[in-house]
């Protein structure tokens, strides 16, 4: 009886360590998980810190502001198809980087209006009146001007007045 209670005290007193062991064992992942998340805040800030102005710099480089604009007022196109019986009166505006592309883009206004006009014209009603198309035609418009001017001077395209009858 001595033996059978001796080795339940036993058999207790390893319960007991166990439990113990399991606890420690559960505090210590919790700790080395604290370590590896403060390591990961340190090394994110110290990598932020030494790269600030290059990420300052590219973000504000996508700003419009400062921008300057060539618009293009009231330009009339008969859509294909329509056998003149509708037409699309529409202004446009294009943002550019520099001045300098703006006088460039003035002394060849003609030759802009005709590529808009020969754009457009190639386009159906139902297609110039599609509100998910009209990006497709900016993209268009703006990828024509940039070829028309030898270079990707064209930041941004606005249709300013843009009137389907």
């Amino acid at each position: 009886m001595e033996n059978n209670e001796q080795e339940h005290i036993e058999e207790t007193s390893e319960e007991k360590q166990a439990e113990k062991g399991k606890k420690g064992a559960g505090f210590g992942k919790i700790f080395l998980f604290a370590i590896v998340l403060i390591l990961q805040g340190a090394g994110a800030y110290a990598i932020v810190q030494k790269t600030y102005p290059d990420i300052y710099n590219y973000l504000n480089s996508f700003s419009s502001s400062g921008g300057y604009y060539f618009e293009m007022d009231n330009i009339i196109i008969n859509p294909k198809n329509s056998n003149g019986q509708r037409y699309l009166i529409v202004s446009l505006a294009f943002e550019f980087d520099k001045s300098s592309d703006v006088a460039q883009a003035e002394k060849m206004k003609v030759e802009i209006v005709d590529r808009v006009n020969l754009l457009m014209i190639q386009k159906t009603t139902d297609e110039l009146s599609s509100l998910e198309k009209r990006d497709a035609i900016k993209n268009e418009l703006i990828t024509a001007m940039n070829d028309l001017l030898g270079k990707s001077a064209v930041r941004n395209l606005f249709f300013t007045k843009y009137v389907i009858q």
